[in-house]
């Protein structure tokens, strides 16, 4: 799908505050953030929901931009972000939910409750990998994408990706390791497995 063109006099109208200009843009660029929402989150995203929340965002920070001319990276960096954090809660709730309702049934109290502290765990380890390197650990070994999947993804070269790879599971590694988190503790899900084993 062709990207519309950037009216650098709308972008400026709506940085004003006019609502018709507003209005226009949510028209002309709604259909490519939907795509940009599908093609990024997969399966595990709700898309529509995603593009709202990206437009709520813009809303909030098109003030921000300092050139309409930049536009077109500005709104696709923040869905970038939006996308990235509808994916990561999408993987968490599935996570710390304990995965399928077999093993659930069949954990004790006490082995729910020490999933849920680990669980926590792990996301106060995975805030402390930076954003461009943990989106990448999320899309190759939360998601199971390859580096050639995610590098088309991320529209990055391949070895960009895995340099990041590389660098996100040492740093994940290297704060795991800080707080004396061993994932080995609890019955192991396939994506902490990935964490576990491949960083």
């Amino acid at each position: 799908m062709a990207l519309p063109s950037v009216n650098s006099a709308q972008v400026q109208a709506a940085q004003d505050g006019s609502s018709p200009a507003w209005t226009a843009l949510v028209r002309a660029w709604g259909p490519t953030v939907l795509g940009w929402c599908r093609y990024q989150g997969g399966g595990a995203v709700d898309h529509e929901d995603a593009a709202h929340e990206v437009f709520i965002r813009l809303h909030q920070r098109i003030g921000r931009l300092e050139s309409p001319e930049r536009f077109r990276p500005f709104l696709y960096g923040i869905t970038r972000r939006v996308v990235s954090e509808h994916r990561r809660r999408a993987w968490w709730r599935r996570w710390a939910s304990g995965a399928s309702t077999e093993r659930a049934g069949g954990e004790s109290p006490e082995r729910r409750l020490e999933r849920a502290r680990v669980a926590s765990e792990i996301e106060v380890v995975l805030t402390k990998v930076p954003e461009r390197f943990r989106e990448v650990l999320i899309h190759c070994d939360v998601e199971g994408r390859s580096m050639a999947e995610t590098a088309e993804l991320m529209t990055l070269p391949v070895n960009t990706v895995k340099s990041r790879l590389f660098r996100a599971r040492q740093r994940f590694r290297q704060e795991a390791s800080r707080l004396g988190l061993t994932l080995d503790r609890v019955v192991s899900t396939p994506e902490e497995e990935a964490l576990h084993v491949r960083a």
